[in-house]
């Protein structure tokens, strides 16, 4: 089993997946990835996800990595050509969550969807400053019970925590609008998702379909019943996704300061990488506990 030591561990362990996912998918898709930089795209690629990893919050922070573990790279370029490349990027880190989760969760047939609240700023400041290129406004978060300006983030997770899909809305936008679109690539799978993934849009749908169930609310939520005896094995497969959001909250996704939409979408997507990764990790070296990234975290060696 290869055991992490170090940050020089964890990008060789990074590098290896992402250039072997790249490898794949240049077969499946018929085209052969090239850049015109002296830094390849897997090389790019793992150091977002290892800036992920190490919690760093801007992306200045990520690109000082390169200059930091220059050895192990081909070559040092420009801050300005790193992000150039990244921002080309993009739809690949959007290719590489699916690619996961058919490589490591193919098998499984349960996903759980849930949302989570991204603030951009603080409410009170809505009306100054950029506004994420037209997409964000003012949601209301049920869990925290509190009101926010920013975007909203929807996950679909397997049994075992790798993430299946990232979709990024307003945070106007209710849960419900994007359950569709959170299943569209999944087929004959049980859907465990509370009661706002559900609604009235949905309930029709719901009534015909025995496979998706409807989680209720707890119990102290007023106005809902409590679990009964058949709800709690499945409440221990939907505290998964909870456990995932909170891996994501961990590596800042509450502390989003991006002006730029598909800034934030990259980071986000380099969030889920970074915690599939960890997943797949140990999957692969036949740990326990799964949903743990300490596992591939240094500092917890």
């Amino acid at each position: 089993m290869f055991q992490v030591q170090d940050y020089n561990d964890l990008f060789l362990c990074v590098y290896v997946f992402v250039d072997d996912a790249l490898k794949d998918m240049e077969q499946q898709l018929g085209v052969q990835l090239k850049t015109r930089s002296d830094l390849s795209i897997s090389e790019t690629l793992t150091i977002q996800i290892v800036g992920e990893f190490m919690e760093k919050k801007t992306e200045m922070a990520i690109y000082m990595l390169l200059r930091e573990y220059k050895d192990l790279f081909s070559a040092v370029i420009s801050r300005s050509s790193f992000y150039k490349q990244l921002k080309k990027c993009v739809w690949l880190l959007e290719l590489l969550i699916p690619y996961l989760s058919e490589k490591f969760d193919a098998d499984d047939d349960v996903c759980i969807p849930d949302g989570f609240p991204i603030p951009i700023k603080k409410l009170a400041r809505k009306n100054k400053g950029v506004n994420v290129n037209g997409r964000a406004n003012v949601g209301f978060c049920a869990s925290l019970k509190e009101y926010f300006y920013g975007l909203k983030g929807h996950i679909l997770v397997g049994a075992n925590g790798i993430i299946h899909n990232l979709l990024l809305s307003p945070a106007s936008v209710h849960d419900v609008n994007l359950l569709e679109p959170l299943l569209e690539n999944e087929q004959d799978k049980i859907v465990i998702c509370d009661k706002g993934y559900v609604g009235k849009k949905h309930a029709e749908a719901v009534a015909l379909n025995n496979n998706i169930i409807v989680i209720e609310k707890k119990k102290n939520q007023t106005g809902q019943e409590k679990h009964n005896k058949a709800i709690r094995p499945l409440m221990k497969k939907r505290k998964i996704v909870e456990s995932v959001i909170s891996h994501l909250e961990r590596l800042n996704s509450k502390t989003m300061k991006q002006r730029s939409f598909w800034t934030i979408k990259m980071r986000m997507l380099s969030k889920c990488l970074a915690i599939s990764s960890a997943i797949a990790y140990n999957i692969e070296n036949g740990l326990e506990k799964l949903l743990c990234m300490k596992i591939l975290h240094p500092e917890f060696l």
